[in-house]
C-alpha cells in the first residue's frame, strides 16, 4: 500500500526518493496521487515542512536471460546537484565540501558553482579565497565560509522562503519563521532599493518575481 510521508525541514524529492529506495525522484513526483503536490510545488527541490508526499508501491522489474552466463546490469539513477552563486568583485578560488565529496575551482560570480552531490545530502560548506592567494596559504581560518543547508530553502511564495532568500543576500538576519516582522520589512525595502523596484516593504508580485529570478 502507498505510504503518506510528511515532509520535514531539509527534505526535497531527491532525498525522499533516496530514503525510500527509489532511483528516480520522478517516480514519486509524477505519481497521480501527488498531482496536487506537484501543482503546489512546481520545483521538486523546494518543499515545505508539513507537505504530504505519497510514496507509491514499488513495481518490480523482470528480465529474461539465458542461464549459465554472466551479465552486468546498470541501474540508471537521477542524481542530485548543488548550485550556489556568489556575488564577487574579483575572481575567487573555492572549495565545496558535501559529506565525503570535495570540489575545487574558481568563480568570478558570473555563473553558479554547480556540482553533483549525494542525493541524501543535508548540509555542506563552501569556502572561498582570492584566487591570487597562493594555494598553499589557503586555510579554513583565512577563508570566507558559508554553511549550506541543502534542501532548507522554502518556496519563493512562502514568507519563510522569502526570508531565506533575503538572508542568502545578507539583507536579513532574523529567523525564517514566516512572520512579517520589522526586520523582514526592512530587508524587503533594502532589496527593493537594490533592484530599483517600488520601495514599499511589502511582498508584491514584482518583488516575488525578482527574488525567484535571483535564486533560479
Amino acid at each position: 500500500m502507498p505510504t503518506n510521508y510528511i515532509v520535514k525541514s531539509g527534505d526535497c524529492l531527491s532525498s525522499i526518493a533516496d530514503a525510500f529506495g527509489f532511483y528516480d525522484y520522478k517516480t514519486i513526483y509524477d505519481h497521480p496521487d501527488n498531482a496536487a503536490l506537484k501543482q503546489q510545488r512546481p520545483d521538486p527541490n523546494v518543499l515545505v515542512a508539513g507537505d504530504q508526499v505519497v510514496i507509491p508501491d514499488k513495481t518490480p522489474g523482470a528480465l529474461k536471460r539465458d542461464a549459465g552466463s554472466a551479465y552486468t546490469f546498470k541501474v540508471k539513477s537521477r542524481g542530485a546537484k548543488v548550485r550556489v552563486k556568489l556575488k564577487a568583485k574579483y575572481e575567487l578560488a573555492y572549495r565545496l565540501e558535501v559529506g565525503d565529496s570535495v570540489f575545487e575551482g574558481t568563480t568570478d560570480g558570473s555563473s553558479p558553482i554547480e556540482h553533483p552531490i549525494p542525493r541524501g545530502a543535508r548540509d555542506g560548506k563552501l569556502l572561498a579565497w582570492p584566487s591570487s592567494m597562493d594555494k598553499g596559504a589557503r586555510t579554513d581560518d583565512n577563508a570566507d565560509v558559508w554553511p549550506l543547508a541543502i534542501g532548507g530553502l522554502d518556496p519563493h511564495d512562502e514568507l519563510s522562503g522569502v526570508q531565506g532568500r533575503l538572508r542568502n543576500m545578507a539583507l536579513y538576519g532574523g529567523p525564517m519563521d514566516g512572520q512579517m516582522n520589522d526586520a523582514t520589512v526592512a530587508a524587503l525595502r533594502a532589496y527593493q532599493t537594490q533592484k530599483k523596484l517600488q520601495v514599499t516593504g511589502e511582498l508584491d508580485d514584482a518583488t516575488k518575481g525578482a527574488l525567484r529570478a535571483d535564486h533560479d
